[in-house]
């Protein structure tokens, strides 16, 4: 069940929290959306497309729907699901104004048919002499607003039908991986030993945590007695010059815990000791603008993103791996834990997909090699057992 924020005490708490949020990230660029409570166990937030989610005399506002669990939580928690929240509304907005409206914005609902947005999907696809194609993950993101505005016009009487129904749209090829095997890890570790970064490869190698994840990692998230570490955020970089970090929820929105080898235990300790000798250093310059980083700069700061990658490549460009990407860690990491007996239940959890059936689309070129090995295996068994 779903309440409106203006009846009930958290009202101004949310509303206030969305234009300081808005004020400094977007730059108050996003009109204030209805605020929901949603009762539903586990559910954090959401973030509704429609146009006509709620209407009232003041007009028509989207939605932003936050779980009531949320609000238990941490204040630092709560402002980062709804930031998150705040980001696909952000989005949302710029797929209509970027994309939609100086392509479709002049033609009237009832002359929009099936040939004219299939050009308009085209059109991003290829670009033309003024502009770039887009991502086939955009032209799909694009299509999908469209076509759920299409939707809700169908729905009122507008249309009577849905012209983005049936359209032909690019397919999303994924990026071929090349996890680092037996042969390259290796090689890998011995190129990072005394590195700066050392302590932050070993962990992302042997945890498979997304970039924002482990850069977002904080000490509390750590129980070195048990060896597992909880993942509750990710930290994320605002897109323009002098953008800020900030903390904000998984991409699935959903928090996991991870236990963990000894060797990442190792690492962790051992950062923790090389951050200490950085606060003793840096004396009163020292200063956490997100307190409680794991990895962070010689003075606090979070580690930069971009800095990472560039060390990574020369390293990789070093042992004759130039195409591994810091990514790759993850991918490592995955691979690793299936070819090692990891059921891919067990290994979907640790790397926080969505389900089980998207872990298999992504690495199922090694259960089938691991199902092949599996029937030479028994192929020997039966012929040892017939001597």
């Amino acid at each position: 069940m779903k309440e409106l924020t203006s009846y009930n005490r958290v009202a101004g708490y949310l509303n206030k929290i969305f234009d300081l949020l808005n004020s400094r990230f977007f730059e108050s660029e996003l009109s204030r959306p209805t605020i929901t409570i949603q009762s539903t166990p586990k559910a954090y937030g959401h973030f509704s497309l429609r146009d006509d989610t709620w209407i009232s005399k003041n007009g028509c506002s989207h939605e932003i729907n936050i779980g009531a669990g949320t609000l238990a939580r941490p204040n630092e928690s709560v402002c980062a699901t709804l930031l998150h929240e705040m980001v696909h509304y952000r989005t949302y907005s710029d797929r209509i104004r970027l994309h939609i409206v100086p392509a479709l914005g002049r033609l009237k609902l009832q002359a929009l048919n099936a040939p004219t947005v299939q050009r308009f999907i085209n059109w991003m696809k290829d670009g033309d002499k003024e502009t770039t194609p887009l991502s086939p993950k955009t032209v799909k993101s694009v299509h999908g607003v469209l076509h759920k505005a299409l939707q809700q016009a169908l729905v009122l009487g507008y249309i009577k039908t849905n012209p983005a129904d049936h359209c032909t749209l690019p397919r999303i090829v994924r990026k071929q991986f090349k996890p680092l095997d037996e042969n390259s890890t290796v090689p890998f570790l011995d190129a990072i030993h005394g590195d700066r970064y050392e302590n932050l490869f070993v962990v992302d190698l042997f945890t498979g945590l997304r970039f924002g994840e482990i850069l977002g990692l904080k000490w509390e998230n750590i129980d070195f007695r048990t060896g597992i570490i909880t993942v509750t955020q990710q930290l994320q970089h605002e897109k323009k010059s002098g953008g800020r970090n900030y903390l904000t929820t998984l991409k699935n929105n959903k928090t996991r815990q991870i236990q963990v080898a000894e060797t990442v235990l190792r690492a962790l300790r051992e950062e923790q000791k090389q951050q200490l000798l950085y606060r003793m250093a840096a004396g009163r310059d020292w200063a956490e603008p997100i307190p409680g980083l794991v990895f962070t700069g010689d003075r606090g700061a979070p580690i930069s993103q971009s800095a990472v990658r560039r060390h990574f490549k020369s390293i990789a460009e070093r042992i004759g791996l130039p195409d591994l990407r810091f990514h790759d860690l993850r991918h490592s990491f995955a691979v690793a834990s299936l070819q090692n007996g990891d059921d891919v239940k067990t290994v979907q959890e640790n790397l926080g997909h969505h389900s089980a059936s998207f872990t298999l689309d992504v690495y199922g070129h090694v259960t089938d090699k691991m199902r092949q090995d599996s029937a030479e295996r028994m192929e020997n068994y039966i012929k040892a057992l017939r001597g």
